[in-house]
């Protein structure tokens, strides 16, 4: 049905890649037996990618110094006796495992231990173990695991378990891929599981000082609410607040923020922009109501979420970030845009769960529909006071004659008024 949705609707273009990848750490990419196209598309995805370009490059000599447990995955990497460690960095686009990926390259190639990032070479130079060197002074790197192919898996997995050479991988979380949490497992066996989360507000003040990036408090809780807490979202807000003069600091972020969300969004496939939509409308990702949404089956309307959560840009309450929005508007095209909302309206009237801040997003988004104006208008008999005249307001956005409801929107409309507070007079 996106595929539907795409053809039956006009497509406005993509904005150009603009940012450079954080760490240039080689993606092993390979698509899955039997994936359908967007998951081929997502594995030849280049270094540019929307799932690099959201790793925003900290800058040079970064300490990690906010991130204890990335330190110490470091310090154990350093070579010395003992079994070689391993490492799964587990965590949504742009919290920094291509960045902590790229720390690591940096210190094993200092320790001159020879670092692989091919497993075409794997069967011969690894698991033989029939090199020159020593196998602990050899390490396997692999962004993006997520997009390994069920028998690259099963090679990395054997990796792990011989327990020879320092293994150290980043994936984003995919809650139903059976391939990926069967790997999740085996490391969880033989070494460790990194998650790299949101920041919260005291975490993002420590990587601001960090960073060298000071900002009033007043303006870091901003910019933890435009960005969601991802590291990188901060970054960016960080520098472009920084930038500015003070008065105009809220100004640079909302530009900063809304062009990484417009970046990122160049770059993801066109199903997982329609599940964005969704998001969009505060009604969160439900798999069941994907698929009907979307006439797909039950399996692949969870993998959209899944990939929906993984973004840079949902946030844990499965809200689409507020800066993405318009451009994502423009990414897709209104039409298409409106399209997508109009079927989760539709799948939403016919479940009986539309609720009435919904319906008021969809109309004031531009959606037209009978049964939306009705539910509308019969919300606002209901509610009264300044609530009901923005209601009957996107009622008539939405198609209500407002002949019909031209007594009732003036006398809420008075009503609204007489019951405003009545400022003092000057003294």
């Amino acid at each position: 049905m996106t595929a539907e949705i795409a053809k039956n609707t006009e497509h406005n273009g993509s904005p150009p890649a603009t940012d450079a990848p954080a760490a240039r750490v080689p993606v092993v990419t390979a698509t899955r037996p039997g994936a359908t196209d967007a998951s081929a598309t997502r594995a030849r995805k280049p270094d540019g990618s929307a799932e690099r370009r959201a790793e925003a490059d900290p800058g040079p000599g970064h300490r990690f110094e906010s991130m204890p447990f990335a330190q110490a995955m470091l310090r154990e990497l350093r070579p010395r006796d003992g079994r070689p460690p391993v490492y799964l960095v587990r965590g949504r686009a742009g919290t920094g495992k291509s960045a902590l990926l790229g720390a690591a390259r940096e210190l094993l190639t200092v320790h001159n231990v020879k670092v692989f990032d091919d497993l075409a070479a794997l069967p011969k130079r690894l698991l033989a173990d029939d090199g020159p060197e020593p196998a602990a002074r050899r390490a396997l790197l692999i962004d993006d695991a997520h997009l390994l192919t069920a028998d690259d898996v099963q090679t990395v997995s054997a990796l792990v378990s011989a327990r020879r050479h320092t293994v150290v991988l980043a994936a984003q979380p995919r809650p139903h891929d059976r391939d990926l949490r069967a790997l999740i497992d085996t490391v969880t066996r033989h070494g460790r599981v990194i998650e790299l989360r949101s920041l919260g507000l005291p975490e993002l003040l420590s990587f601001a000082r960090e960073l060298g990036l000071l900002v009033p408090r007043q303006l870091a809780e901003y910019i933890h609410l435009c960005t969601g807490g991802i590291r990188a979202g901060i970054v960016v807000a960080l520098r472009a607040a920084c930038a500015a003069r003070r008065d105009a600091a809220v100004a640079a972020v909302d530009l900063a923020v809304a062009e990484w969300a417009a970046n990122l969004l160049a770059g993801l496939e066109p199903d997982l922009l329609d599940t964005l939509v969704v998001a969009g409308a505060g009604t969160g990702l439900d798999a069941s109501e994907l698929a009907e949404i979307f006439d797909i089956d039950f399996a692949a309307a969870q993998d959209l979420a899944d990939r929906a959560r993984a973004t840079a840009l949902v946030t844990d309450a499965d809200l689409l970030l507020a800066a993405a929005v318009e451009p994502l508007r423009e990414q897709l095209g209104a039409q298409r845009f409106v399209t997508v909302q109009r079927r989760l309206l539709g799948t939403r009237l016919d479940a009986g769960l539309l609720r009435t801040d919904t319906a008021l997003l969809l109309a004031e988004s531009g959606v037209r529909d009978p049964r939306l104006a009705e539910f509308l208008v019969s919300a606002a008999d209901r509610a009264g006071g300044v609530e009901a005249v923005r209601l009957y307001s996107a009622a008539v956005a939405s198609g209500a004659d407002p002949s019909e409801i031209v007594d009732r929107r003036a006398l809420v409309a008075h009503h609204a008024h007489t019951a405003a507070p009545i400022d003092p007079p000057p003294q």
